[in-house]
């Protein structure tokens, strides 16, 4: 009995465990991995489609639109404004909200910010939204599709892949943690979660590569 016990405990465990590899080879466990519960079909990605105009001269006072993005989205603003700081952020937990502040001090300085959940949570987004002001109030998700898996960690790793091919040659399954992107001069830098704490760090962090690109 023990052993069947612990046969199906061990399928319930490794069903629930995702294998990642770094760029050395080296395995990443992740135990029960947060999954996005929505799928976005084409037809909502059609009518939820990135608005560049939106992007580029936000209204404070508008209202807030759910907008998805894409790889092609990303670069398609970088080709205007030539330089973009995109920030991960996963809206259920409570140091979203660090996120938030630290895109509002990059709005402060007039820096390009695309503020991006890798969960699609709208609710709980506008929430942050309402606590701290920024001017783009949209709210920019990467959807699970057909093109992006339901898991987030292989989600994000998609994204910045596409986004930043030479970033996943380098990195690997790694970019899974990515915090932060600056991508200026068609080149990506990356902050990885756990690196920096804070806004204020995150700005530091920032303004260094940005004095870094020039």
């Amino acid at each position: 009995m023990r052993i069947i016990i612990g046969f199906f405990f061990c399928l319930i465990l490794f069903g629930c465990t995702d294998v990642y590899y770094k760029h050395n080879g080296e395995k990443m466990k992740v135990f029960n991995q947060v999954k996005d519960p929505v799928f976005v079909n084409d037809k909502m990605l059609i009518s939820h489609a990135f608005q560049l105009e939106s992007f580029l001269h936000p209204n404070s006072d508008s209202n807030s639109s759910i907008q998805y993005i894409l790889p092609s989205d990303v670069i398609m603003i970088v080709e205007k404004t030539k330089e973009l700081f995109v920030i991960f952020y996963y809206p259920n937990c409570p140091s979203a909200e660090s996120y938030f502040q630290l895109a509002k001090a990059a709005e402060d300085k007039n820096i390009p910010v695309l503020l991006l959940s890798f969960f699609n949570n709208p609710h709980r987004m506008k929430e942050w939204y309402s606590k701290i002001e920024l001017k783009n109030k949209n709210l920019y998700i990467i959807p699970s599709s057909d093109s992006f898996d339901a898991r987030t960690f292989t989600k994000v790793i998609q994204f910045v892949a596409q986004v930043c091919p030479s970033s996943y040659e380098k990195y690997r399954d790694e970019l899974k943690s990515t915090d932060y992107i600056l991508i200026k001069n068609n080149e990506c830098q990356l902050n990885f979660v756990d690196t920096i704490y804070g806004a204020e760090d995150g700005l530091e962090w920032l303004e260094a590569k940005l004095l870094e690109s020039k």
